[in-house]
C-alpha cells in the first residue's frame, strides 16, 4: 500500500518532466527494478520512497508545510534522511524565485532543516531508550562499513575476476555482483539525470549513493538504489522505445532471481 501511494506521488513528479506513456514507463521500470523485492518486504524502502517523493512534489508545490512533515518522516525513517536537506535546499533558494519577505524565508528555512530535525529526533529516542542516542552510527559500523576510495572498490573485484573469471565472480558472490551491477548502474547516471532533469535531482543522486558507497563499498547498493526516482524518470526517456520490453523482461527475470535469493534466506543486503 505504501509502495502504491509512493507511485502516485512519483507521477505527479514525473509529469514535470515526462509525457503520460513515459510517465507510465517510469512507474513499471522502477516496479520491475531487481531490487524492488524490497517494497514489498518489511523494509524501510517503500516508506523513504514515499516521504521523498512527498517532500520533492510539495517543495515544487510550494507548499512549505507539507514539505517540512514529508521531510520530518524521511529524518525519521532513514538515518542518511537529513541528506535530502541539501538536494531540498538547492530547490527551495536557489531555482525557486527568491523569497517574498522573512515568513517566507522561514518557512522554506523549516522545510529545508526538517529531514535534519527528524535524524535528530530519532538520535534523542535512542538516548532515550537506549541511552546511546548515535547507536545507529555504530550499527553502520558492525556491518563493516569503513572508508575505502572508489578505486580500491573496483580493484578488489577486478582482480578476483582476472584471476579466477568472470564466470567464478558470478558464481561465488551472487550478491555482491548484483549489487554491484546496481552501483555502475546509478553513479554514471548522476550526469546525464543531472543535464535532463537539473542540478536538485543530480544532488539528489549523489547525496544517496556515493556516502554509502564510499564507506561499505557495494553492501546494500541495490536496496539504496531501489528508491532513486530521479533514475527512474531519466530511463523513461533513455531508453529508445524499441528496446524497452526488452529492459523490462530483463529487470523482472533478476527481480525474480533477487526474490529467490532473498525468500531461501541468502543474504540478499
Amino acid at each position: 500500500g505504501t509502495f502504491c501511494l509512493a507511485l502516485t506521488y512519483l507521477a505527479r513528479l514525473a509529469q514535470r518532466h515526462l509525457d503520460v506513456r513515459q510517465t507510465e514507463n517510469a512507474l513499471i521500470l522502477m516496479a520491475a527494478y531487481p531490487f524492488a523485492i524490497y517494497f514489498s518486504a518489511p523494509y524501510s524502502e517503500s516508506l523513504f520512497l514515499l516521504a521523498m517523493c512527498g517532500l520533492f512534489l510539495s517543495a515544487h508545490e510550494e507548499r512549505f508545510g507539507r514539505a517540512a512533515l514529508w521531510g520530518l518522516v524521511a529524518g525519521l525513517t532513514r538515518p542518511n534522511g537529513w541528506l535530502l536537506a541539501l538536494p531540498l535546499a538547492l530547490l527551495m533558494f536557489h531555482e525557486q524565485a527568491r523569497p517574498a519577505g522573512r515568513r517566507e524565508w522561514l518557512r522554506r528555512g523549516v522545510a529545508a532543516a526538517a529531514p535534519i530535525a527528524g535524524v535528530l529526533l530519532f538520535t534523542y529516542y535512542l538516548h532515550l531508550q537506549f541511552g546511546d542516542g548515535f547507536a545507529w552510527v555504530r550499527g553502520q559500523a558492525a556491518w563493516g562499513r569503513t572508508f575505502r576510495g572508489l578505486h580500491l572498490l573496483a580493484a578488489d573485484r577486478l582482480t578476483y575476476m582476472r584471476e579466477y573469471g568472470m564466470s567464478a565472480y558470478l558464481t561465488d558472490f551472487p550478491t555482491d555482483a548484483l549489487n554491484t551491477a546496481a552501483a555502475l548502474l546509478a553513479l554514471p547516471v548522476i550526469v546525464p539525470v543531472t543535464k535532463r532533469l537539473g542540478l536538485v535531482y543530480g544532488l539528489l543522486m549523489g547525496v544517496l549513493v556515493l556516502p554509502p558507497l564510499l564507506v561499505g563499498g557495494t553492501l546494500s547498493m541495490g536496496r539504496l538504489t531501489s528508491i532513486l526516482f530521479p533514475l527512474f524518470i531519466w530511463l523513461a526517456t533513455a531508453i529508445p522505445v524499441q528496446h524497452r520490453v526488452t529492459v523490462l523482461i530483463v529487470f523482472a527475470t533478476m527481480q525474480g532471481f533477487g526474490a529467490t535469493l532473498f525468500f531461501t534466506w541468502r543474504p540478499l543486503f
